[in-house]
């Protein structure tokens, strides 16, 4: 074996019975093509473990590799079968480069991992020169492989939300909402009967869908009718951006409605709907003539933000009872009068009050002591200043 074989036998990480035995370089194609041999007479049988067995043949095998420099590069080799005489199997061999049945190296496999998490699946084709559908094929069964260890075991509370993906319509996404933060299942549709693929997934990877004691989810009325018949157990919670964007609607509708008798409320719609954090100049000024009126768009606005500070101290970690307590005695101020009912902590730890559509819940986010922190909110955190 020369130095220059040698040399690429360590640089692809071989060692014995596997050795570089040729080096093809192809500029005009800009390719660069290993030969790789194995030198052993006998192996051991592969499906068995016996020692010392015939090779009965080889077939020839190519994976791709990583780019050397800017040529693409191929182990070719030609993979033995072992005809055991224990167990009267005839196997092929694996080998250390690549995964059984894979085209790529593990190198190359890493790579593409890689980099589609940052781009498409069609653009890393492209910048590696390798057809889209053979790296969907290998993706799938990685990520596949992944999945079949996967343990849902402890998952006990769960959000679920679709989204539109280009040709392939809506997908909807279910996450774990404890700790782990991560991504269960995605399966095809936006009804009810993703809630049953759901469940069969969780089995499937030793979960119980009788342990999960709470499910975030928009107000979709497919999600709630799958959750009630799927998941019996779960406290539907609607998430926070659909609950505050009912409220925002409601709210618009009030200044909408008023405007047509105070003309000076033109033209502070933004005001209304914004997170006081990013106000103007010009909006901070509206905003405190606003909050000093007794127009109803006042009070509408007081009420949202007091809804959404019950979101905020239960995403901080703190007691969210209080908060609600306060929006019950303020939305009777103004002639509302929704019940409400405390779920314990050892179910989750969360407010839950009911509307005409259904039960609202915000799920509480355990506390991160590098939070940064924020300014407290204008108007509902301060009774004495809203002036209800």
């Amino acid at each position: 074996m020369s130095g220059s074989e040698t040399l690429f036998t360590a640089a692809l990480g071989l060692s014995w019975p596997w050795q570089v035995t040729d080096i093809r370089f192809e500029p005009e194609a800009g390719e660069i093509h290993f030969q790789v041999g194995c030198s052993a007479p006998r192996l051991s049988c592969p499906a068995c473990g016996a020692n010392d067995q015939p090779i009965h043949d080889r077939r020839e095998h190519r994976w791709q590799h990583l780019h050397f420099f800017q040529y693409r590069a191929f182990i070719h080799a030609p993979l033995p079968r072992v005809r055991c005489g224990a167990c009267g199997k005839t196997t092929q061999v694996t080998v250390p480069w690549a995964r059984p049945g894979s085209g790529f190296t593990l190198l190359f496999e890493a790579l593409v991992l890689t980099l589609a998490q940052a781009m498409p699946v069609a653009q890393v084709a492209r910048l590696l020169g390798v057809n889209d559908a053979r790296l969907w094929r290998g993706l799938e069964a990685l990520v596949g492989s992944a999945r079949s260890k996967e343990s849902f075991a402890d998952v006990s509370r769960v959000g679920v939300d679709e989204k539109h993906i280009g040709r392939l319509g809506f997908i909807s996404l279910f996450h774990d909402a404890g700790p782990t933060r991560r991504v269960l299942l995605g399966t095809a549709g936006k009804d009810a009967s993703v809630f049953e693929a759901f469940t069969a997934d969780l089995i499937a990877h030793g979960g119980n869908p009788k342990t999960i004691s709470a499910v975030s989810m928009d107000l979709s009325k497919a999600f709630q009718a799958g959750a009630a018949k799927h998941l019996p157990q779960a406290l539907p919670c609607f998430d926070r951006f659909h609950v505050i964007k009912l409220a925002n609607e409601a709210l618009e509708a009030v200044r909408r409605n008023e405007v047509k008798s105070q003309p000076a409320l033109k033209g502070k719609r933004w005001g209304t709907l914004k997170d006081h954090r990013r106000w103007s100049r010009a909006q901070i000024d509206d905003m405190h003539w606003l909050t000093h009126s007794n127009l109803k768009t006042a009070r509408a606005w007081r009420l949202k933000e007091a809804l959404r500070a019950i979101f905020e101290t239960a995403k901080d970690g703190m007691g969210p009872e209080p908060a609600l307590k306060r929006w019950v005695s303020w939305a009777r101020a103004v002639g509302w009068r929704p019940s409400s009912v405390w779920v314990p902590p050892s179910e989750i730890i969360c407010p839950a009050f009911s509307t005409a559509s259904g039960w609202v819940c915000p799920t509480a986010r355990p506390n991160r002591s590098t939070r940064r922190s924020r300014p407290p909110s204008p108007g509902p955190v301060d009774s004495a200043r809203t002036g209800i």
